[in-house]
């Protein structure tokens, strides 16, 4: 009998103190998960955020550092252009001490928006471009021949500054210099360190990841023209060159007009439209490409007459 109120009274005494703790449990088991799962979701919205932010650009820079590695297994797949137009190539490229392994043709390439590329050690055409340049070898038609002499020394220069790897550099780094400087940014402004509900802070992460991206995109596009005028601007002072060149960017400038016509947009709205855009470009305006080829082949026009002046 003793023994059966001894346990009574022990169960009682146990049952006392873990009645209490159920419910301090059960709000710590609800606070654990709570905290998990928004654990869970802040990081699935940082993720993306930066897939947003960074995954685009990181992954063009990675496939051109790749290829950049294996160029011969890259190009090796398409077909080579015929040994007329090869030597042509190779012979021009000579003139500015630059070498490559094989001129290939890409059967993705416009003969206007993107005749003629390069990468390291190849230089690659298009269907038509070949066609143009294997009729000009075969009736001696100097002036489509200085035509892409001057585009082959544009691409020339590309070679020599090895601007392609440089690109997929820029594309590894930019993302984060974009994010060091809009987190510098938001932190000295005061309005920005005012807390935000949990919910706001994790789904601003997607407008601000295509923000990061629109800043990226502008940075690595104004790089982009950069090297690409750099390439014009050191194209030789030769006028047949200069005024090749220009006909080569004069075509993309007239493919351009055509494209807008059916938007029937006014000198000024054309204007802006094409300003407001090129910001998000890899070339400069062809219009400002071809006003700086302009002054270059009018000095040395203006020179030339003066030499011819002062022989006479």
């Amino acid at each position: 009998m003793k023994r059966t109120v001894s346990i009574a009274i022990l169960s009682m005494l146990i049952a006392g103190p873990m009645s209490a703790m159920q419910p301090l449990a059960a709000r710590t088991a609800t606070q654990l998960a709570k905290h998990y799962a928004k654990k869970g979701f802040s990081g699935t919205m940082t993720g993306l955020h930066w897939a947003i932010a960074a995954g685009l650009p990181v992954a063009f820079g990675a496939k051109v550092i790749k290829q950049h590695a294996n160029e011969k297994e890259v190009f090796q797949p398409l077909t080579d252009a015929n040994e007329q137009t090869t030597n042509f190539v190779k012979s021009e490229l000579q003139k500015t001490n630059t070498t490559i392994d094989a001129v290939k043709i890409c059967p993705f390439y416009d003969t206007i928006m993107l005749p003629m590329g390069t990468s390291r050690k190849y230089i690659t055409i298009s269907n038509g471009t070949a066609d143009v340049l294997n009729q000009a070898l075969a009736t001696n038609d100097e002036t489509t021949l200085n035509k892409w002499r001057g585009t082959l020394q544009h691409e020339s220069r590309h070679i020599y500054h090895n601007d392609l790897f440089n690109q997929g550099i820029a594309c590894l780094t930019v993302p984060f210099a974009t994010h060091g400087l809009t987190k510098t940014i938001y932190n000295s402004v005061s309005t920005a360190k005012k807390s935000n509900s949990f919910a706001v802070k994790q789904f601003v992460k997607i407008p601000t990841g295509l923000g990061k991206l629109t800043i990226t995109m502008c940075a690595l596009m104004a790089y982009s023209r950069y090297y690409e005028q750099r390439a014009d601007n050191e194209v030789s002072n030769d006028i047949n060159i200069l005024k090749g060149l220009k006909s080569t960017i004069d075509e993309t400038e007239q493919k351009n007009i055509e494209g807008m016509k059916p938007f029937n947009l006014s000198p000024s709205q054309d204007k802006w439209l094409r300003w407001s855009t090129n910001f998000l470009e890899p070339h400069p305006l062809p219009t400002k490409r071809i006003a700086k080829l302009d002054e270059r082949i009018a000095a040395l026009e203006k020179q030339s007459a003066n030499n011819e002046e002062i022989c006479s």
